[in-house]
């Protein structure tokens, strides 16, 4: 019988998971899946757990995951929640850089290892009947194993995407137990050194729901928009489970109006003949159906203009009925990199973005809906137009709102090795893991309009396995660029030598579309959009993946990269290092509140208040920083041309001024002696005088 020691491995990423999937929420019919209210075969397990903390996986008492089991004396603890936040005696730890130990190297774990120990009971609803039954795990720090009724499920690496498993071998008529081991370091740990708080536990929700013999088992959506002709096309590919004759799909407004269906038939995509003939192998996934669909004039989605249509699919099966229906969201828009510059729908885009980590003050990495919607309208209001999810993929749900919103999204991949960069991108040992953390997170979140690239990770140096990985990205999802930092940082002049670096490798051209640095001066960044401008010899745009970093007096430049931005054709804009910062509420001995940074739970090694570097701070006040870049950021610029002439310049790529109202004073002397409105219409990337 394997041992969790045994799992602390690299080579070791899963047992028993799923395959990584789109966040798809089954319903019986196609109008409940419209209202979204809530689907009959999903139930949450969030609330109170039992818990024990023991040191290390070894230490857990003996038949602790048996139904059995008495856990009467044990504690309870909130999931979704980090146990470093619920008063169990192990506490946070902040390192930027460095591990949170010493003396090891990959992929050693530290001995003692804390390891929460987490069990619940559940009843599988009768209306359920023989439809499999799947527990999702949104979200673990670090490694996740799982048992029911005491039976072994399985295993799950990465704390940042789900791991789901079908525990319908081990159910039972009655109650069911849950128990699930989460280990706090393991050799996973040394690909997500990404400078911010170490925290354990099951940080995101968790549920368990019902698929049927027919159910849809994965969903790929491609919604492209020619910005020529106007037409949005819609590309639906999904992969069935079960006997499906037939798949529906229609498009609908967001107010429910029909603009276009269409019916797939799984069988004749699924490679010809009836279902019965199709023959099972070891690479086979099930059949595969596809549908296409053209909505002339349709309107495009943008972060200025996040206009939705509403996918609504519908499983029938061979006697004619509806067994199962989804509702998506999904945008029409084009994602492209050429001439030096990024294109959506065929206008250039200027990225005004921020870096952001999933952090709440109180919770650590547990945040709700209306955090996550606080957090994007605060963006909104301060003209920021991106986000990048540095450095793993976000709670999914903040996808869901950026579609909404209107927020362009680079999402990045579970992968740092900061700590030990070259060691790890050289280690065939982590190759698997790298690449399956890309791949997984591009099944999670491809079908999502606010995506326009993806990341391979940060800081963890260049070698084959990220190689690999942009292949089957380019491969699966042309639709967006490629980022990745550690391949093309910056080929800028010398400043004092004069001389050019040379052209980069081949390797470093394929893993981004983009020229990333993080941290280059303005003079850097100019000199080199001035020197690709002039020499012709590079078609990539520069989009700085970190810059002014918002920690103490700072973001004074700010106003000047904004503007190099807008002069430099080469210059793509950027995303400021970050938007929140880090601090823990705490208070100290005399019951005063202070925020807590590196150092302040005993954590050793740490980087102090390294972590505090945010536009907002922890509670989300806005910083003067953030202020400062929202004035950088805004949308229409004003110059004096002569005497009471002003020239306004819509910045904007796609909305006009029609959205907008101009209140204008004159002062003499600090005095106002005139004022008025003015509503012009300004075409987006035009001037009025």
């Amino acid at each position: 019988m394997i041992t969790v020691a045994q799992l602390l491995q690299p080579e070791i990423t899963e047992l028993g998971r799923l395959p990584a999937r789109a966040p798809l929420e089954p319903y019986p019919d196609a109008d409940q899946a419209r209202r979204a209210a809530g689907t009959p075969w999903r139930r949450s397990l969030d609330g109170a757990w039992r818990f024990l903390l023991v040191e290390r996986p070894g230490d857990a008492p003996v038949g602790w995951h048996a139904d059995e089991f008495a856990d009467d004396e044990w504690r309870t603890i909130e999931v979704p929640g980090c146990w470093t936040r619920q008063q169990t005696g192990d506490l946070p730890h902040y390192t930027n850089i460095q591990m949170p130990w010493s003396g090891l190297q990959p992929p050693a774990a530290p001995d003692p290892n804390p390891t929460g120990l987490h069990r619940t009971a559940f009843r599988v609803p009768r209306r359920w009947g023989r439809r499999r039954v799947i527990l999702h795990l949104g979200g673990a720090e670090s490694m996740a194993v799982v048992w029911c009724n005491g039976s072994f499920v399985g295993m799950g690496k990465d704390s940042r995407l789900p791991s789901e498993f079908d525990l319908s071998g081990h159910l039972r008529a009655g109650e069911n137990t849950l128990a699930i081991m989460v280990v706090r370091y393991g050799d996973a740990t040394w690909i997500e050194d990404q400078d911010h708080w170490w925290h354990a536990g099951l940080h995101r929700s968790v549920h368990i729901e019902a698929r049927g013999p027919v159910s849809l088992d994965d969903l790929s959506v491609v919604a492209d928009y020619d910005p020529d002709t106007g037409d949005g096309r819609l590309a639906v590919s999904a992969r069935v489970q079960g006997e499906v004759s037939e798949l529906r799909v229609g498009l609908e407004t967001e107010r429910g109006r029909r603009l276009a269906t269409c019916d797939a038939n799984v069988a004749a995509f699924a490679g010809g003949g009836g279902l019965d003939e199709l023959v099972s192998g070891l690479f086979w996934e099930g059949p595969i159906a596809q549908a296409t669909l053209t909505l002339p004039g349709a309107r495009p989605w943008s972060a200025e203009q996040p206009n939705r249509y509403r996918l609504v699919i519908e499983l029938v099966d061979r006697r004619g009925r509806v067994v199962e229906a989804h509702a998506t969201w999904v945008g029409f828009r084009r994602v492209e990199v050429r001439d030096r510059k990024l294109w959506v729908n065929g206008r250039n885009v200027i990225v005004h973005g921020v870096n952001r980590h999933d952090h709440h003050p109180v919770t650590g990495k547990t945040l709700t809906l209306a955090d996550l919607r606080d957090d994007l309208v605060a963006m909104k209001r301060h003209n920021i137009n991106a986000v990048r999810t540095a450095h793993y993929p976000n709670d999914h749900r903040l996808l869901d709102l950026c579609d909404e919103l209107g927020l362009y999204v680079v999402s990045e991949a579970n992968v740092e090795s900061h700590g030990r960069q070259k060691m790890v991108a050289a280690d065939r040992r982590y190759d698997h893991a790298i690449i399956e953390r890309i791949r997984r997170m591009v099944a999670r979140d491809h079908n999502h309009a606010c995506i326009i690239g993806w990341s391979l990770g940060n800081e963890a140096a260049v070698g084959p396995a990220f190689a690999a990985a942009a292949a089957w990205v380019r491969a699966t999802d042309p639709t967006r660029f490629l980022h990745y930092e550690p391949a093309l940082s910056l080929r800028e002049p010398k400043a004092h030598a004069g001389d050019l670096r040379a052209e980069p490798s081949e390797l470093e051209l394929a893993l981004s579309d983009v020229v990333c640095p993080m941290y280059a001066s303005l003079d850097d960044v100019v000199a080199w959009a001035a020197w690709v401008e002039d020499t012709d010899l590079d078609a990539r745009p520069l989009i700085l993946c970190e810059y002014s970093h918002a920690m103490g007096n700072s973001n004074g430049s700010i106003t000047d990269y904004v503007a190099a931005f807008h002069h430099w054709d080469a210059l793509g804009g950027g995303f400021v290092w970050d938007w929140r910062d880090q601090g823990l509420a705490e208070l100290d001995e005399q019951g005063r509140f202070y925020w807590a940074y590196g150092g302040h739970f005993g954590d050793e090694p740490n980087d102090a208040q390294f972590c505090i570097n945010g536009l907002v701070g922890p509670d989300g006040r806005p910083h003067p920083g953030l202020h400062e870049y929202a004035w950088a950021c805004r949308p229409v610029v004003a110059e004096q041309v002569r005497g009471r002439q002003i020239r306004f310049t819509n910045r904007r790529s796609f909305q006009s001024t029609a959205d907008l109202r101009l209140h204008w004073s004159l002062h003499v002397d600090g005095v106002a002696v005139e004022s008025g409105q003015l509503e012009p219409d300004i075409a987006a990337g035009a001037s009025q005088v």
